[in-house]
């Protein structure tokens, strides 16, 4: 299914998961990389290559792949959309161990990503705008976080003007923007510090 010509890429996610289930593990990774050759940007197979380098190398071993992929001649252009969505994840998956440094280095690399892909590839710019918004509101709440009020009161700001309609949006923590924006008030408030959001 993977090379004739009304396979899709259902059929190559399909594959992976019965070979993962079988216990197949390397078959199972062969059959992934095959169908991410012929579709690159399948979603649900770079969902699943993204499982697969969390469980086996972590947060930082995920990003290092997607890089790796980037600088292969010949890499799909669109990869570079989902090596930023890759950053993000990693963000999210350093903010849940509590790694605010290495969260925040990571929400950078993912803006960076998203604002070159951003130019390079126009179309993108409505879901580059919005996980762009959940980076910033992300990178703001680690700001929250760490005492840094002015600097969170900024992040959300720039979060709420990358994409409005973006706000009410979950992010990988199950947090909105506007969860993070009613929280730093709510401290705002107690603190006195109302000149923030005046």
């Amino acid at each position: 299914l993977l090379v004739h010509p009304h396979g899709s890429e259902q059929h190559a996610a399909d594959g992976h998961d019965f070979l993962r289930w079988l216990g197949a593990t390397s078959r199972a990774r062969e059959t992934l990389e095959r169908g991410l050759a012929r579709f690159p940007s399948s979603w649900r197979l770079h969902e699943r290559l993204r499982t697969q380098l969390l469980y086996e190398r972590g947060a930082a071993g995920l990003e290092e792949d997607y890089a790796r992929r980037l600088a292969q001649p010949g890499a799909a252009p669109e990869l570079a959309w989902f090596a930023a969505y890759a950053a993000r994840v990693a963000a999210e998956t350093h903010r849940r161990a509590g790694e605010r440094e290495l969260a925040l280095a990571a929400y950078e690399r993912a803006l960076e990503r998203y604002d070159h892909d951003k130019v390079a590839h126009p179309g993108h710019a409505p879901s580059a705008d919005h996980y762009s918004a959940l980076a910033l509101a992300g990178r703001a709440h680690i700001f929250f976080e760490l005492g840094e009020l002015a600097r969170a009161a900024d992040g959300l700001v720039l979060a709420f003007e990358r994409a409005p309609r973006s706000a009410a949006s979950f992010d990988g923590l199950g947090m909105t923007p506007i969860d993070s924006a009613r929280t730093l008030l709510a401290r705002l408030e107690q603190a006195g510090e109302n000149a923030l959001y005046d």
